[in-house]
């Protein structure tokens, strides 16, 4: 329980960088380590958000289809 709330007490601004678009619009993003990935996606897919439901064609909802049956 400690670990997990460390991991939420860490600043936003640590995680947050901005992006400049090639027509000058400026977006505010935030970095999410790589190694988090996984367990990120298992955690969405829990609540039912994954590729699928994201991007509904057809080539994801096979590839859903295929991570939950293979």
């Amino acid at each position: 329980m400690e670990s997990i709330h460390k991991e939420f007490d860490r600043p936003i601004s640590t995680l947050s960088a901005n992006i400049v678009t090639p027509d000058d619009q400026k977006i505010n993003v935030i970095k999410i380590p790589g190694e988090k990935k996984e367990t990120i996606n298992k955690e969405l897919a829990q609540i039912g958000i994954s590729e699928g439901f994201v991007y509904p064609e057809i080539e994801h909802k096979s590839n859903e289809l295929l991570d939950t049956y293979f």
